[in-house]
């Protein structure tokens, strides 16, 4: 495991009431040891990120319990601690490891300020906390040792607090005791241990390297689990990158429900229209043709209609007689040739035409033209008048 994904946090962190409390310890890329505040450790670290918690917060010990008893250990750790711990047993977040001769090694920390300093930590949106330890428990297969905080000290610029450094003692596996410097000295004494007996860790590159080596080995007790398991994936990495984005993809929702709004309105509109258009082609088309029935399928309705007007492909009907037959009256307007009224008989395919003109030898001409179109245009009746003639005339097919 990289050193650089630790962060090995001092006394006090589950109980400091803001992030600027808490005192951190971290490796840098140069792989130096720095020290300063959690934010400043957050802000150097990307990934996912291992959080070292100090034994001054949190309660390591053991308990016996056989296999069986062991199934339910989760269910049972706060009546077992209950006079161990001084907190409520509902304010206090449980963790175990895995049994050695039917001990299970135990961590017990407050939960308000465990959930906290998580939470603190995912304000750094580049980050992920991929799990949380505690410093005796990863060291002990160095028991018993000491840790003399001051060497954390000693290797970075500035330490986030002026009080005299404590010693962390690791008598033995599953015991902590963190002490001020002259107490510490006289308890291998107290023991029946000589002073040569414990290890000392007094290099910070040594403590991290004990730490990252004890994480990978998989064995330590993981405080994060339950309710407080880490997410899956690198969900810090993904906001870093989508970062940028969000502003793009909140702007291109916006614009996409406008859009999706406007061709709404442009969709209403439409078959707004294009039912008034075919409100109004049924009232034409009632109009042109009182004698049908109301149409169904108007496009069809009219085509019909028109065929049959036009006499279908013998070109008998009233199109075809009524295209010539206008043109030629029209040419003959010069003569005082007026069309009245315009009668179109179905059954026998002809045109009755009222018409008035300036004298007979004008019907007369018109008749010829008709003819000559190759129509047959017979002269009804006609009468003169004092503003001219008025008479009745038959065209039809020649």
């Amino acid at each position: 495991m990289d050193e650089r994904r630790l962060i090995y946090l001092a006394a006090g962190a589950l109980r400091a009431e803001q992030p600027s409390d808490v005192a951190a310890y971290w490796r840098t890329a140069d792989g130096d040891t720095a020290g300063g505040l959690l934010e400043d450790a957050l802000a150097q670290a990307r990934g996912d990120v291992h959080l070292v918690l100090s034994s001054g917060d949190a309660l390591l010990t053991r308990v016996a319990l056989s296999k069986r008893q062991g199934r339910h250990i989760q269910k049972v750790l706060p009546y077992l601690l209950e006079e161990s711990v001084l907190g409520r047993n509902e304010e206090l977040w449980y963790a175990h490891g895995k049994a050695l001769d039917e001990q299970y090694p135990v961590v017990a920390c407050e939960r308000d300020g465990l959930e906290q300093l998580l939470d603190w930590c995912r304000e750094a949106g580049h980050v992920r906390i991929a799990g949380a330890w505690v410093d005796a428990d990863l060291l002990r297969d160095q028991a018993p040792c000491m840790v003399l905080q001051q060497g954390l000290q000693a290797s970075v610029e500035h330490s986030a607090g002026d009080r005299a450094p404590d010693v962390l003692c690791v008598p033995a596996p599953g015991q902590a005791l963190l002490l001020p410097v002259a107490e510490a000295t006289a308890l291998p004494a107290l023991m029946g241990l000589g002073d040569a007996d414990f290890q000392h860790i007094d290099d910070a590159g040594e403590l991290f390297s004990h730490f990252a080596r004890a994480i990978s080995a998989g064995d330590r007790i993981a405080l994060l689990h339950g309710a407080l398991r880490p997410q899956k994936g690198s969900a810090g990495m993904q906001q870093t990158l989508l970062a940028p984005w969000i502003p793009v993809a909140r702007l291109s929702a916006v614009v996409l429900v406008c859009v999706w709004g406007l061709l709404l309105v442009q969709k209403w509109q439409y078959e707004a229209a294009a039912q008034e258009a075919a409100q109004a082609s049924v009232a034409l088309y009632q109009e042109l043709f009182p004698a049908a029935s109301r149409p169904q399928m108007i496009v069809t309705e009219f085509q019909t209609q028109i065929n049959r007007l036009s006499g279908g492909a013998g070109g008998s009907g009233f199109l075809a007689l009524m295209g010539p037959t206008g043109e030629i009256i029209g040419a003959a307007a010069d003569q005082g040739v007026v069309p009245r009224r315009l009668q179109y008989d179905e059954r026998d395919s002809v045109l009755l035409l009222d018409l008035n003109a300036q004298d007979f030898s004008a019907l007369e001409s018109l008749r010829e033209q008709l003819q000559s179109a190759g129509l047959s245009a017979e002269i009804g009746t006609a009468r003169s008048q004092a503003s001219g003639v008025t008479a009745r005339m038959r065209v039809g097919q020649g």
